[in-house]
């Protein structure tokens, strides 16, 4: 949840913080003192139109402190002024429980919010879906989840999930150590597995077979297409013959259309073989689709 540019006065460089769960505030202000979460408004509505000053402290200091989600600076932060009205204010710090807390702010209310943080134990949490799974740590079984183990030093481990009826799910998880981590891990069953894997598979043999069809047709496309040309020099090879049947004709002429018989022989071999060599790519290709079927 982000804050509205303008009811932000004056802020603070950013930093990076922690995230966990909700804590409670102290907060001692002038004129007024009220607990954190109960609007002060005397039994009136607060008057949100105007400006109030607010300054924060927390135990311990140099935490980041947010409101409406826009972090504003850290603690201790000494009086700015800012927009009355409703705010979401968070106060967090490395390896603590952030404090939150929402409160309704009036107009000319001059306040400190004052956060004591509990420090969170280091410990890694393990969850799967299901639950109930058999926790392994680096080969070793310690446990059903969900499954808490604050023992563990900072450092790579290898983690493995196995539950009946599901797939074994592994991963490498590095332990910070110094914070509660928690680990979240979907198991996949084996029937959603096997309808997966056939999906798939389906979608090779189905990709194959289109694959194998078109260069299929494509060969023999490419076949009728040699064949067509070598028909053509066969014809034109069989006019080059009868000419040179022919009687009563000079050398220079005879000559001449032996050397064009010899080169239409060349190319009707040529253009047989390339005839030839696409229909038996057209066989192979064709024998791959049908195998398609078969498997």
């Amino acid at each position: 949840m982000g804050a509205d540019t303008d009811s932000l006065v004056e802020s603070s460089p950013s930093s990076s913080v922690t995230a966990a769960s909700s804590a409670h505030f102290d907060s001692t202000g002038v004129p007024q003192t009220a607990a954190m979460g109960a609007p002060i408004n005397d039994g009136q509505e607060p008057d949100t139109t105007g400006f109030l000053e607010l300054a924060f402290e927390s135990v311990p200091t140099s935490a980041a402190v947010y409101l409406n989600g826009r972090r504003i600076g850290f603690t201790p932060l000494s009086h700015a002024r800012y927009k009355a009205g409703k705010y979401e204010i968070r106060i967090a710090a490395f390896g603590y429980q952030p404090a939150i807390d929402t409160v309704v702010l009036r107009s000319g209310v001059r306040r400190k919010i004052v956060a004591k943080l509990s420090k969170i134990s280091p410990a890694l949490q393990i969850i799967s879906t299901p639950s109930e799974a058999t926790v392994f740590i680096k080969q070793k079984q310690v446990g059903i989840t969900p499954y808490r183990d604050s023992l563990l030093d900072s450092g790579w481990y290898r983690i493995r999930l196995e539950k009946d009826g599901f797939l074994p799910a592994e991963t490498r998880y590095f332990f910070v150590g110094k914070r509660a981590d928690t680990l979240s891990i979907r198991l996949i069953s084996k029937a959603k597995a096997d309808s997966i894997r056939q999906v798939r598979l389906n979608r090779v043999r189905w990709g194959s077979r289109i694959v194998a069809g078109s260069l299929t047709a494509g060969c023999i496309a490419l076949g009728a297409y040699h064949n067509s040309q070598y028909e053509k020099l066969v014809d034109e090879g069989e006019q080059l013959k009868a000419e040179y049947d022919k009687p009563s004709q000079s050398l220079t002429r005879y000559d001449d259309l032996w050397r064009q018989i010899e080169e239409k022989s060349s190319q009707i071999s040529e253009r047989k073989s390339k005839r030839n060599w696409s229909y038996g790519l057209a066989g192979i290709f064709s024998l791959s689709f049908v195998l398609t079927f078969a498997f």
